[in-house]
């Protein structure tokens, strides 16, 4: 131990001048000039349950019919993909013109839109937290850039999240209508046969017709229902955080680097004077 400590102070001048030069190094180079400062903007909000103003639920007469105003693991996953969708990335980048942010000349890089691509990729996150709420993440050299890119994120995942449900909604209205036609046109059938019979035949008729009365008044109020159901409008989340401009950088960390930068030019010097001390020790032992 005395003996690495002889060694470092033997050192000591190179160490020293070595590790300043890397301070001053690290300061220059963290300068916002040289390393622009990144804002963070987050936000954080729960899906809600889309069973909640399902029909069942609306026109449910059971009081004890519970239904949670969250979603299950299925409605975080399906938003989680759309997050992670293609289409959101390509809405936000054409809409804040992210080339010209990320400074990339599509006349000089040949894979433009993988660049430009990636660059957002690294600079945006979306997760499931361990409460089981999505976090959206946003980094840019603007504050209220980011802010708005988070805002964006979230109303587009509410608005295509939602547009997911109506179409099944609709196309569930769509199969009970189409249901309805046909049982009004069988009627209508059986209307124009009942006058050319009469006894039993016709009375077979009259009951089949009554029967499909009933089965599409049935159908209408289902469909009403529908309808009902299809025509609430409400958002599919939950806000627990909204995006607000960060007043302070998320990176870099200048006092970070800086003292990374000095431990590592300190220990790899330091290093290095062992063993060029010991090569010479080892040198003159065999002289």
């Amino acid at each position: 131990m005395i003996e690495l400590f002889d060694i470092w102070w033997k050192w000591k001048w190179q160490i020293a001048i070595v590790c300043i030069l890397a301070i001053l190094t690290s300061i220059i180079v963290t300068l916002p000039v040289i390393m622009p400062p990144y804002y963070a903007s987050k936000a954080e909000f729960y899906p809600a349950n889309p069973s909640a103003i399902d029909r069942n639920t609306l026109f449910s007469t059971e009081r004890e019919n519970y239904v949670a105003y969250f979603g299950s693991t299925d409605d975080i996953d399906r938003i989680i993909s759309l997050a992670r969708s293609s289409g959101l990335a390509s809405y936000i980048i054409e809409k804040y013109k992210l080339l010209d942010v990320y400074d990339i000349d599509t006349t000089k890089v040949k894979e433009w839109k993988y660049t430009v691509r990636k660059e957002f990729d690294d600079k945006y996150s979306s997760s499931k937290t361990d409460r089981n709420s999505i976090e959206i993440n946003i980094l840019d050299t603007d504050p209220n850039r980011a802010s708005d890119m988070v805002k964006d994120i979230v109303t587009w995942l509410d608005a295509r999240n939602m547009g997911m449900i109506q179409e099944n909604k609709n196309k569930t209205l769509e199969e009970l209508q189409e249901k309805i036609d046909a049982k009004t046109a069988e009627i209508e059938v059986l209307s124009d046969s009942a006058t050319k019979l009469s006894g039993v035949k016709a009375l077979l008729i009259k009951q089949r017709q009554e029967g499909l009365t009933e089965e599409i008044n049935n159908l209408q109020k289902i469909h009403s229902q529908f309808e009902i159901s299809a025509s609430n409008k409400f958002s599919s989340i939950y806000m627990i955080e909204n995006p607000s401009p960060a007043d302070k950088k998320a990176k870099p960390v200048r006092w970070m680097i800086v003292l990374g930068t000095a431990v590592i030019s300190f220990v790899a010097l330091s290093i290095l004077a062992v063993i060029l001390e010991l090569f010479k020790k080892e040198k003159t032992t065999h002289a």
